[in-house]
């Protein structure tokens, strides 16, 4: 009997230290925080451009960041996806027809994780939709089920930010910025 409370106090004890070990790990380096608003809008931005006769518009990583930060925080509210992973900051990364989203979440009080997000992008010139689609999630470097967090293609409907006459020729996904040409809807 005494051998059998060693094996399971050894159990226990191994138990503990696995989770202690992971709770480290995953826990992130550095605070990611919300990135700043952006002081002029998208619409604001698309107007200036309109007026100046320009026809390409370039959003930057930083702006980028901006926008999404503003929306998450709006979405807080509702979104019980987000309710339930409580994201603490994020930081999004763009690269050539891909964007990397890297989220610091708290799934459980006091217990915080870095997760990243790979996603592939593309827009649909007829629909005027840019679509991201999730190819991943990681915990660090720990690859996790989709299923797990939910993820699920995020589309952007370009219409919501131009005015009536005015549409996206092309969208040119690059590394650090998005370019988007502008025409007029005929």
């Amino acid at each position: 009997m005494k051998w059998l409370k060693r094996i399971f106090f050894g159990i226990v004890i191994l138990i503990v230290i696995v989770a202690a070990a992971l709770y480290f790990y995953i826990k992130p380096n550095e605070n990611l925080g919300w990135a700043s608003p952006v002081q002029v809008t998208l619409t604001e931005r698309i107007d200036q451009m309109i007026r100046q006769h320009a026809p390409e518009i370039a959003i930057s990583e930083a702006e980028l960041n901006g926008y999404a930060a503003e929306w998450i925080r709006k979405e807080l509210q509702t979104s019980p996806i987000l309710t339930k992973w409580k994201p603490t900051g994020m930081h999004i990364e763009l690269h050539q027809d891909q964007l990397l989203i890297k989220a610091e979440i708290e799934p459980w009080q006091g217990i915080r994780a870095l997760v990243r997000i790979p996603m592939d992008l593309s827009w649909n010139v007829s629909e005027q939709i840019i679509q991201a689609v999730p190819t991943g999630g990681y915990v660090k470097d720990i690859p996790i089920p989709q299923g797990w967090m939910e993820l699920k293609p995020i589309q952007i409907q370009a219409g919501t930010w131009l005015h009536e006459f005015v549409k996206v020729k092309q969208i040119h996904f690059e590394e650090g910025k998005w370019r988007i040409r502008l025409g007029l809807k005929l």
